[in-house]
């Protein structure tokens, strides 16, 4: 990569970017827009992402990817994170924020475990969304006069 421009010396700058949709199957790592980037990429290219977190769904799978990558003699520039492994800091920075990335996943899937632990413990069922009592709340709030001052008499105070 000429550093000093930021673009590649003898490829291209290709971008990818992941969206997720309801649809999607979370565990199937193979997305046909993926191998089909994979398969275009060239020595002297450089692979643009928003983020790492973005590319990839674990910290294995990130490693491989940097590999393979590294091998094809391709870069990654992640622009949310300020990444290049055309560096040495770079590729540095790709295994520490892989790890926090895997970290941040498995975090949340705990709390969300726990959290599914605990309704289930206060009888609650998944599939239950909005109880009427939790209806008749909202409804009794809606008709019952706020007590707090309002906005522009609290400005005057």
């Amino acid at each position: 990569m000429n550093q000093a421009s930021g673009t590649p010396a003898n490829g291209h700058k290709v971008g990818y970017a992941r969206v997720s949709t309801a649809e999607q199957n979370i565990g199937k790592i193979e997305r046909s827009g993926w191998q089909q980037l994979m398969n275009h990429l060239r020595e002297g290219d450089v692979l643009a992402i928003t983020e790492l977190s973005r590319m990839t769904r674990s910290l294995k799978h990130l490693l491989q990817v940097v590999e393979d990558l590294d091998n094809k003699g391709v870069d990654i520039v992640s622009i949310r994170q300020d990444i290049d492994t055309s560096t040495a800091t770079g590729r540095c920075f790709v295994s520490i924020m892989g790890a926090i990335s895997q970290m941040e996943r498995e975090l949340k899937s705990e709390r969300a475990a726990a959290a599914r632990e605990a309704a289930k413990a206060r009888g609650k069922t998944e599939d239950q969304g909005w109880t009427q009592r939790s209806w008749n709340r909202l409804e009794f709030s809606m008709r019952t006069p706020s007590k707090r001052p309002q906005r522009s008499a609290r400005r005057r105070a």
